[in-house]
């Protein structure tokens, strides 16, 4: 397809499908390409808080007293760097950091509204921090460290854990990634926040997939082609695929529904042999979904359910499921689900589908067990 036509218009539109094909295979959680995996690793930083400063109401400007702020540590750091967290004179508000100018001079948002005043202590902490400059996303989606120690949570579930994420801690537990506003160019920023911030320093070995799966001539590693002569970094036997996914982008485009159909039984066999380990899409539905957990319940166990406590699907589920001491009060998917069948109208849950009746309930549990593909 990249072959000269005499036409400069559809020559660039095919080197445009091309491209995108090739981006597409990276897209999804479902593909696990060992050539795009890479590792790298978080050094935290740990809590500073040496000298005082004087804060302004109504100001965002700090000024240190005896503060090395813009020095580095033994670990290289700086001891105070954008993004990182401030809390001062021990309040409940938590200020992010948008500058350092020198070793006592920074800046802050939301401005202080405290008291004018100097000689204030304060507590400097950093929740987030940067990430290779080519990740595109975690290679396991349920953990981001390679010790999987630090689970991936939803948003909504990590603001209900840690609303002002100001309480540091050795352990940390639960992560998820954020994306903040560009700076310099149109690329958002991304970054990891921890839950509880670590107190001291760390090293967090993690793994990902690269951004850059595109080598240039002269070794240059990025994310898209740009030229005729850049190669994609997989391998060459598995490249019929990126050609594949072009045509059926170029099909649909035109609108040639008979020659898409033609070619999409082929691209899925393809990407079932550069993915062994995954479903055939063609013969399973459940090759649309990623499973990020799972919860046990039923009557033998006490509480209900019995671990975790509370999951909830943050895609289709995105308000609050409150904690309450309650064991048997709604949270959690099964817990939930069943309050809710029993107290409303009783459509919340197989056992009472409608007409509330158990034997259409079992017709729609073996309808739905008889899918194609595994279990």
């Amino acid at each position: 397809m990249r072959s000269e036509t005499g036409v400069t218009a559809t020559t660039n539109l095919a080197k445009r499908y091309i491209d995108e094909a090739h981006r597409d295979l990276y897209i999804g959680h479902g593909e696990k390409f060992h050539w795009a995996e890479r590792r790298n690793t978080i050094i935290t930083h740990a809590e500073y808080t040496t000298g005082t400063l004087t804060a302004t109401i109504g100001s965002g400007t700090l000024s240190g007293a005896s503060t090395l702020w813009n020095t580095k540590n033994d670990h290289g750091q700086k001891n105070m760097r954008k993004y990182g967290k401030i809390s001062i004179a021990g309040a409940d508000e938590v200020h992010e950091i948008s500058s350092v100018t020198n070793d006592t001079s920074a800046a802050m948002t939301p401005n202080y509204i405290g008291s004018t005043a100097s000689e204030l202590e304060y507590r400097y902490f950093e929740d987030t921090y940067a990430l290779a400059s080519d990740f595109l996303k975690p290679v396991d989606s349920r953990s981001f460290d390679d010790n999987r120690r630090i689970h991936f949570v939803g948003r909504s579930r990590f603001r209900q854990m840690y609303p002002r994420n100001r309480t540091t801690s050795t352990s940390i537990s639960v992560a998820i990634l954020e994306d903040y506003a560009p700076d310099g160019n149109v690329t958002l920023i991304r970054r990891i926040r921890f839950g509880p911030p670590p107190s001291n320093t760390q090293i967090i070995p993690y793994s990902y997939v690269t951004s850059n799966i595109v080598t240039a001539s002269d070794g240059t590693a990025k994310g898209s082609f740009t030229a005729d002569a850049d190669e994609p970094t997989m391998p060459l036997h598995y490249r019929p695929i990126i050609v594949a996914g072009a045509k059926l982008h170029w099909y649909r485009d035109i609108k040639d529904d008979q020659r898409s159909l033609q070619v999409l039984p082929l691209y899925q066999q393809m990407l079932h042999a550069l993915n062994p380990g995954g479903p055939k899409i063609a013969a399973n539905v459940w090759a649309n979904y990623l499973l990020v957990g799972a919860q046990w319940g039923g009557m033998e166990m006490s509480p209900i359910p019995q671990e975790p406590k509370y999951m909830a699907n943050t895609t289709m589920e995105t308000y609050l499921q409150d904690p309450v001491e309650d064991p048997n009060s709604p949270h959690g998917c099964i817990n939930c689900h069943n309050s809710f069948a029993q107290f409303t109208d009783g459509d919340f849950q197989m056992t009472q589908a409608w007409p509330h009746a158990a034997a259409n309930a079992q017709a729609i549990a073996k309808k739905s067990l008889a899918l194609p593909g595994p279990r």
